[in-house]
C-alpha cells in the first residue's frame, strides 16, 4: 500500500487541530467558571505533541493493517532492540512495516521537538540513512518563521549531500508563530 503525502498531512493536521480545540475548550471552561479572561499558558507541550502524533500513527497504522512500532508509546518491541538496528537506522521513533519484523517500511517518521536544528538534522539523518524506498517523515517545531527557514535550508542541504538516497521525503513543522503545522514534501 503505497502511503500519500497528502494523507499523511492530513493526519498531522487533524492531530493539531484537535489540540488546538482541547485549547479553547479549557479556555471557555476557565472563563466560565472564574469570569475572568483566560491568562494561563494552555501551551501544547512537547511532551503532549510527541504522545499525541503518536497515538494518532498508531491507530491509523493499525486501521490500515500495517504492524506498527512507536518508541516511548508502545515501547520497543524486543526484534528492534538490537545494536544492529541502530547501527542500520531501523529504528524510529514511530513506523509502519508491511509485515512484523521485516523490515520493510511504508512509513518511518522522526519526532524531535527540541528547537535545537543539529537535534532535528541528528534525527532527519537517520531517515536520510535508512535504505527503505517509503515515505520518511520529520516533525518538528519552530517557534519563529526564521526557524523555518533554518530547519528547510538544513534538510535540503542534506538531502542535496546524498543524492542515492531512498524514499520520499516530508518535514512537517509545528508554526508556533502561525498556530498550525506547515509541510514540505522533497
Amino acid at each position: 500500500m503505497t502511503i500519500r503525502c497528502e494523507d499523511i498531512m492530513a493526519l498531522i493536521d487533524s492531530v493539531g487541530d484537535e489540540a488546538i480545540a482541547r485549547k479553547r475548550i479549557l479556555e471557555k471552561e476557565y472563563v466560565k467558571a472564574t469570569g475572568n479572561e483566560c491568562d494561563l499558558p494552555l501551551n501544547w507541550y512537547r511532551n503532549r505533541k510527541n504522545s499525541d502524533l503518536k497515538d494518532a500513527f498508531t491507530l491509523d497504522g493499525i486501521k490500515r493493517g500495517f504492524s506498527v512500532r512507536a518508541e516511548k508509546t508502545m515501547g520497543a518491541l524486543p526484534e528492534y532492540c538490537s545494536v544492529k538496528d541502530q547501527e542500520k537506522c531501523n529504528r524510529f521513533d514511530l513506523s509502519w512495516e508491511k509485515h512484523k519484523n521485516s523490515r520493510d517500511f511504508s512509513l518511518a517518521i522522526e519526532i524531535e521537538m527540541d528547537i535545537n536544528v543539529d537535534s532535528i538534522m541528528r534525527d532527519f539523518n537517520k531517515l536520510i540513512n535508512n535504505p527503505s524506498d517509503c515515505l520518511k517523515v520529520m516533525i518538528c517545531q519552530a517557534k519563529h518563521e526564521e526557524q523555518i527557514v533554518q530547519y528547510c535550508n538544513a534538510v535540503e542541504v542534506a538531502l542535496s549531500a546524498c543524492p542515492a538516497k531512498a524514499g520520499s521525503y516530508m518535514l512537517s513543522i509545528w508554526a508556533w508563530s502561525r498556530g498550525g503545522f506547515v509541510h514540505y514534501q522533497y
